[in-house]
């Protein structure tokens, strides 16, 4: 299981894995955290991993894993220029000796079973360098270590599992090249009791740099929980059902690509009017009628010469495939904006 984060209606959004491993881009690399125990490689299958969201609802999920008296937090969360924040903490490392390694591996979260318009699986790494800052994955993604490493370590496919070399050391390698396309790496980190280890990664051209990410994130908090409490929800007995509505808010948002609404950020990376006109009917009454509009006009540009309305729409343009219940979806939307906003 995965959740999404991103900014809202930013084009690109990043997976977070139940186990505490990050896919920041469609179809790529992912980031796999490990613990190295007195020499010990501590994986998530060691631990007990649990999940859990910012104030129970917002989009900024947390993995936990405890073992061997050392418990690492990760925490993401990305800002509105689409720039991917990661916090790793190590707690109680009372251990002789406590690394983080933060490898970078060929690995998409999206599973194998998603297939439909993006394969999930396995992600090609067919060169894989450090340059005392970034990671620079096939010459063209970056993942910024805004917490400097000790040292970085990278190895092709022939030579062996990443999990295995660092369970032996490895040795530092500035770059390495895979004809193969499974090359990994890691940023290592030591840690004495406790240490907060910081990445950034750029999701869009435009994503700005961060300075402070302890403020940062907390500004990302703020401006969540005001569009998801625009609306009150009280229900005493059963206070986990507000929470979900609440956080099915944040994702509808963040799957959303500018106008366009979209019910997911990889397989289902396109835009129904089926989908986009329940979407909708939700935001309508939740806070958001402005992008229930916005989505309105966007959609209603597609319609066809003859008044065929088609069933979705992505960056190829409008899908010609009939689907006769597309006319009266677009119709519902149109009435429930005008009835519920007068509009």
């Amino acid at each position: 299981y995965w959740t999404v984060v991103g900014a809202d209606g930013g084009e690109a959004e990043a997976l977070v894995g139940e186990d505490g491993n990050v896919e920041p881009f469609k179809s790529g690399f992912s980031i796999e955290p490990f613990l190295l125990i007195d020499g010990q490689m501590v994986t998530w299958s060691d631990a007990a991993p649990r999940q859990s969201l910012a104030e129970r609802d917002l989009p900024i999920p947390t993995v936990t894993w405890t073992a061997r008296g050392v418990t690492l937090d990760v925490t993401a969360a990305v800002t509105d220029s689409s720039m991917l924040l990661l916090r790793y903490r190590v707690r109680d490392a009372v251990a002789a000796k406590t690394s983080l390694c933060l490898a970078v591996r060929p690995f998409q979260v999206n599973p194998s079973t998603q297939f439909l318009n993006t394969q999930g699986g396995v992600s090609p790494i067919r060169t894989l360098a450090f340059d005392g800052r970034d990671v620079i994955v096939n010459d063209a993604q970056r993942v910024r270590a805004l917490t400097k490493p000790q040292r970085f370590t990278a190895v092709t496919y022939d030579e062996g599992n990443i999990v295995d070399v660092l369970s032996h050391g490895g040795e530092s390698t500035a770059k390495v090249s895979d004809p193969f396309g499974y090359a990994s790496g890691a940023l290592i980190y030591p840690v004495m009791g406790e240490g907060t280890i910081d990445l950034g990664v750029p999701l869009e051209k435009n994503a700005k740099s961060v300075s402070d990410i302890t403020q940062a994130l907390h500004q990302i908090a703020e401006a969540w929980h005001e569009k998801l409490h625009r609306v009150s929800i009280e229900i005493p007995g059963a206070p986990e059902i507000a929470d979900t509505i609440r956080s099915n808010i944040a994702w509808t948002l963040i799957h959303r690509d500018g106008a366009a609404l979209e019910p997911g950020s990889r397989a289902y990376d396109r835009a129904w009017i089926r989908d986009g006109a329940l979407i909708s009917s939700v935001l309508l009454r939740l806070g958001h009628a402005d992008t229930a509009k916005r989505f309105a006009d966007w959609f209603a540009n597609y319609q066809y010469p003859d008044g065929k309305v088609p069933c979705c729409v992505d960056r190829r343009g409008a899908d010609p495939v009939p689907e006769n219940d597309s006319h009266g979806e677009l119709i519902y939307l149109v009435a429930e904006i005008e009835r519920l906003t007068h509009d």
